[in-house]
């Protein structure tokens, strides 16, 4: 019996925020948002890496790692 299961196994270049939704089966879902508005709020928050993490989720990779 699999316990667990990760999203980012599936293939990316994901358009939203990727997640599993758990039960008596898994169902991967993508919700849908405006990812240049979110890029600019990570970059106003000056967090570590806002920079870095913004591109990320305006050039989302193809693959996982």
């Amino acid at each position: 019996m699999e316990l667990f299961r990760n999203p980012s196994e599936r293939p990316s270049g994901a358009e939203g925020a990727c997640w599993a939704l758990l039960g008596p089966d898994i169902r991967f879902v993508e919700s849908f948002y405006d990812v240049e508005q979110a890029a600019k709020g990570i970059e106003r928050s000056r967090a570590p890496y806002a920079d870095d993490f913004a591109a990320h989720i305006r050039n989302p990779p193809l693959e996982g790692p």
